[in-house]
């Protein structure tokens, strides 16, 4: 999916060129967004986002991993896995 570009603390990327604002492959984006936003965070869709922080001392990955699936597929993805690996990385496969 192509969106305006943030960059690595979510703010506008700007083309120092032209000023303008930089278009692109945003999904990475979507969903870092979607995993650090609580919700109500987003007025016009409260009921979305995962609050990834929020499940930080719940040991049930299974009520994380189900929540971003759901998320994920609400914001329109088609979501092939979402694991956790032995190492506590979350690896997540979905897309547009």
């Amino acid at each position: 999916m192509n969106d305006i570009l943030l960059d690595q603390i979510f703010d506008l990327q700007i083309n120092p060129a032209t000023g303008d604002w930089l278009e692109g492959e945003s999904t990475g984006q979507h969903q870092a967004l979607l995993l650090m936003q609580f919700k109500g965070d987003l007025k016009d869709k409260p009921a979305a986002c995962v609050g990834a922080g929020l499940y930080l001392k719940d040991d049930n990955e299974g009520s994380f991993l189900g929540e971003i699936k759901q998320q994920f597929e609400a914001d329109g993805m088609t979501v092939t896995s979402v694991t956790i690996t032995d190492a506590g990385k979350l690896n997540v496969n979905a897309h547009y």
